[in-house]
């Protein structure tokens, strides 16, 4: 095997580095690149460098988020040129298709730089004396990040849109090798782990740990045991939270800690344990007061009949004694507070029947500046609605009431922008409305068909398909519900059913939908007088049609307000 200098034409004079044909590219966000250990040595040891100790049999990755596979067609190469004691590198690809999280990656970040790994296609081929497997690949852009650029290309014979990607970076060391890789992800190092290594061996590794402890390193760099919550043990006066090794207490004094876990050789890296225990160190001096479920919500506003209701609220709170309390609340309303800080409320039956409203205030015990409000509006006709999947609308009106009754049921503040440039807001379904002929929108709202005569008609909400598609809605998605005779009006009356479902799926029984399998967790009748007649008034429903009411959806609970807006008839 000749001698490879590091100021040559590594890929035509050194056996050592020919790449070959290229068949598989992995990318990493450059800033999530921790460090690599390959056989040319250890590069960019940032966090963790004693997680190279005693290292042999492996080259070794260590990065905090994954790793991202793009195409490697034929035409892939890499090149590179010398000059100035620096390597100029490039490597190319033409991709067809890009994963849709690295798509995003890409465009949203024009200089975002990564780390690279590619395979060479060397089976069965010696390198440094060794056969060649699929486990062999090299390395890009480990000290400063390689750089993309993205150009689109025509195919002639298909006409396609093809992408030809090139990643290049300036080194002052030819390509990294990596042997038997080994590519390991971890999270964000909030929280650290102490290693205490022992002698024992199992499956040819060597210094395992038999505990894992947890603590926190401090901006004063000094090392402070963690309880089970993440709270420093010196604050909370818990024990020091530890994993232990398979669940051997042999060699760990187990009175001293409280063992929230064990580890077992699946979670090996290279002889050394790299495990976070997953938890968040606080300190007493880190004053906190927060909604859980919304960290930077400070006021919240709730709606309630004059039937009242309780509603919980998970809090937050840190620092000083860790406790909260309540410095003002209407006198129609109670509280408590639960051992894991929640906050419940009861709202009392409102006997006068006329609006009222009423605000609640929480306060650090120790930072009384640190606030969180919760206004409560206790109205008339206002139906709440608990955790859901489906929320049903059924209108039933008889030969006296009129005939042919039309509905619109329409979202409002979504923001979604379905495919062929449909907006999922104002895409109303109902008799002539837009939404009845896109599937995507019948996904979350669904009408069971024009009934002309007397009966009924229907129409679902499938929250639970749109929260699961979307993480990006609002915090309250607003639904408005409309009504109107096409034909004759006599009475005006409907009956309106409100029904809300958990789980099972909806089935189609004429006009009307049933749930099958699930739970019906509300049930509520209400006549409304539908004032508005025409077959004309489809074109401009909100303000032609009666408007039945408005659904106030929060997404983080899943439940729901219902508000009516139409005259109440019995």
């Amino acid at each position: 095997m000749n001698n490879c200098n590091i100021n040559q034409d590594i890929l035509n004079n050194c056996l050592d580095y020919r790449t070959g044909g290229i068949y598989k590219i992995y990318l990493l966000p450059y800033e999530d690149f921790q460090a690599v250990r390959t056989s040319k040595g250890s590069f960019k040891p940032t966090a963790f460098n004693h997680s190279f100790d005693n290292l042999t049999e492996y080259s070794t990755i260590l990065s905090t988020s994954k790793f991202y596979q793009l195409e490697a067609d034929e035409t892939a190469n890499f090149k590179h040129t010398y000059y100035n004691h620096y390597y100029t590198q490039s490597l190319t690809t033409k991709v067809r298709r890009i994963d849709k999280e690295l798509d995003l990656l890409l465009s949203k970040n024009k200089n975002k730089k990564f780390f690279v790994l590619f395979f060479p296609n060397l089976h069965n081929k010696y390198w440094k004396g060794k056969v060649l497997t699929s486990d062999f690949c090299f390395t890009m852009g480990d000290e400063n990040g390689a750089s993309v650029s993205i150009e689109l290309l025509i195919e002639q014979v298909t006409g396609d849109n093809v992408y030809n990607i090139t990643f290049s970076s300036n080194s002052y060391k030819p390509l990294s090798v990596m042997e038997n890789y080994r590519m390991k992800t971890l999270d964000d190092y909030i929280l650290n782990i102490k290693y205490i290594p022992t002698l024992f061996e199992c499956q040819g590794f060597t210094n395992y740990e038999v505990a894992q402890y947890a603590y926190c390193v401090t901006n004063d760099s000094n090392e402070y045991a963690v309880d089970k919550d993440g709270r420093l043990c010196s604050d909370s006066n818990n024990k020091q939270a530890i994993h232990i090794y398979n669940n051997i207490n042999n060699d760990v004094d187990v009175s001293n800690y409280d063992i929230v876990g064990s580890f077992d050789i699946d979670t090996a890296f290279d002889g050394r344990k790299v495990r976070k225990y997953n938890t968040t160190c606080y300190n007493k001096y880190n004053y906190q007061l927060y909604f859980t479920n919304d960290q930077e919500q400070r006021i919240v506003e709730e709606l309630f009949n004059y039937e009242g209701g309780s509603k919980s609220y998970p809090i937050t709170v840190l620092g000083g004694n860790y406790k909260y309390s309540v410095v003002s609340i209407p006198s129609w309303i109670s509280y408590t507070i639960g051992a894991d800080d929640t906050l419940t409320i009861n709202v009392t039956n409102n006997e006068a029947e006329s609006i009222r409203s009423g605000t609640i205030i929480l306060q650090h015990n120790d930072k009384p500046d640190l606030q969180l409000t919760i206004n409560i509006t206790q109205a008339e006709n206002v139906i709440i609605i608990p955790e859901f999947d489906y929320l049903v609308f059924r209108y039933y009106w008889g030969e006296g009431d009129g005939r042919d009754l039309d509905t619109s049921t329409v979202f409002m503040n979504t923001n979604i922008a379905l495919p062929n440039d449909i907006q999922l807001d104002n895409s109303a379904v109902g008799w002539n409305m837009s939404g009845n002929r896109n599937l995507d929108v019948a996904s979350y709202l669904v009408w069971g068909g024009d009934n002309t005569g007397s009966g009924n008609e229907c129409t679902y909400i499938n929250m639970n398909t749109l929260v699961t598609h979307y993480d990006s809605l609002p915090d309250v998605v607003e639904v408005n519900v409309y009504a109107n005779w096409f034909g004759t009006r006599l009475n005006g009356n409907c009956a309106f059913f409100l029904n809300a479902y958990k789980g099972g799926a909806m089935v189609q029984d004429g006009y009307n939908f049933e749930n099958v399998g699930g739970d019906n967790v509300l049930f509520e009748a209400v006549g409304v007088s539908i004032t508005t007649q025409g077959g004309g008034n489809a074109t401009d429903y909100q303000n032609n049609y009666t408007k039945i009411g408005t659904i106030f959806y929060n997404k983080k609970t899943r439940t729901a307000t219902y508000v009516i807006d139409a005259e109440i008839t019995a």
